[in-house]
């Protein structure tokens, strides 16, 4: 895990998560960068982390809650 100062003037977060797959991400100023950084650090410890791509999309939550619902009688 790091922040590191780029070229533009921002500061990049990098960080990898407990199955080892590597995140980045650009902030404008290094206070928001330390921030993120702690916060991404904190996540990965205790497990807490979810990968962007794993986190299912409101259609797959909508679709899943249909779903389950109709076998429900005359609600």
């Amino acid at each position: 895990m790091a922040v590191k100062k780029m070229r533009s003037g921002a500061y990049r977060v990098d960080f990898r998560d407990a199955e080892g797959h590597r995140y980045r991400k650009l902030f404008p100023t290094k206070h928001e960068a330390d921030a993120a950084y702690e916060e991404a650090r904190r996540r990965v410890r205790s497990g807490e982390f979810i990968a962007p791509k794993k986190v299912p999309t409101f259609a797959e939550v909508g679709a899943a809650w249909l779903t389950a619902r109709s076998d429900r009688r005359g609600e």
